[in-house]
This record gives structure tokens, C-alpha cells and sequence, in this order.
């Protein structure tokens, strides 16, 4: 309550305006739908006193209530953008290898993040491949070439005619 029997006129103008606290902490920190709230309340100031008023108190005085809510948290988030799986560096008879490219690129421009994904799960990229067993015309294959060594470094054993010339290597 306000004590008016000692104020002087000048004391009693009453003074309205509206108090805001800080604004909540985002609910998002990245996709762009995050939000952020604050209250705003109506005060009255009479003879150095404030006080709590109904807000429809300061919307009549022409003062337009603060905005209570907000959009935050930027528009993009990163993320692991994954390529498709090599071909298996083995045809037959034995486990062999794909691979996959891994990038970390922000959602929606997929242009690269840089470490931004570091606390996101990594996706694997290297896996193994189960393959056939070997047609019985290359159960017992040799190498046609004195070269096959080569063409393994190479990484020419994906393709079919090095895996018949150099049998032997390319199913190592």
C-alpha cells in the first residue's frame, strides 16, 4: 500500500510503465525453432514508490505491452552427411572391404561444419563385405601375369579382368 498523506503534488503524477526480466535461455541452439520467453509487468510509480499493477493499466496509458516471447537459436545445424558404399574390394570367396565418404556440413546448405559435429555420433566408414563363394573355374586360379602385384597396388583387381588374369592376387 502507498502512503499518500504526505505527498506533495508533484508527488502524486502517477507514472506507468512496464518492467521486463532477461529473456530465458533458447530452447533450441541451432534449427531455427527455438524460442525464448520473459515476463513483462505493468508498474505504477507515485511519489517514489512503484508498484504491480494490472497490465491494462499501462495498455490504457498508450504504452504497448513488450514483446513475451521470441524466436532463437540460428537456422542451421550440423550434421554428418554420408556417402554410398564403395563397391567391395573382393568379388569372391573371401570378406573384403567398403568404404564411404563422412562430412560434416551444416543442414539445409550442406556446406562444410568443420568440427562443428563433434558431439554428434560419428558414423562408421570403413565395413566389411561378405561375398560369394568363388564360380568353380576360379577355385583353383593362378596368376596370368608376372604384373598382378602391380595391379593390385593399382587397385585394378575391381575389375573383372584383372580378377581373372591375376586370380590368385586380386582374391588375396
Amino acid at each position: 500500500m502507498i502512503d499518500f498523506s504526505k505527498a506533495q503534488a508533484d508527488d502524486l503524477k502517477l507514472m506507468f510503465h512496464w518492467q521486463t526480466l532477461n529473456w530465458t535461455d533458447c530452447s533450441q541452439t541451432c534449427g531455427g525453432h527455438g524460442v525464448q520467453a520473459r515476463t513483462a509487468t505493468c508498474q505504477v510509480s507515485i511519489g517514489g514508490a512503484t508498484r504491480k499493477i494490472d497490465d491494462s493499466f499501462c495498455t490504457g496509458a498508450g504504452l504497448p505491452k513488450p514483446p513475451t516471447m521470441r524466436k532463437c537459436g540460428i537456422s542451421q545445424c550440423p550434421g554428418w552427411l554420408v556417402g554410398s558404399w564403395s563397391k567391395c574390394t573382393k568379388s569372391c570367396g573371401v570378406p573384403g572391404l567398403q568404404s564411404r565418404i563422412l562430412q560434416c556440413v551444416w543442414y539445409g546448405t550442406k556446406k562444410p561444419a568443420g568440427d562443428e559435429c563433434g558431439g554428434k555420433p560419428r558414423p562408421s566408414v570403413i565395413k566389411i563385405c561378405q561375398t560369394p563363394s568363388c564360380p568353380p573355374e576360379m577355385a583353383n586360379c593362378y596368376d596370368h601375369s608376372r604384373y598382378c602385384s602391380m595391379a593390385k597396388r593399382l587397385n585394378m583387381c575391381r575389375l573383372a579382368t584383372y580378377q581373372i588374369r591375376c586370380c590368385k592376387t586380386c582374391s588375396s
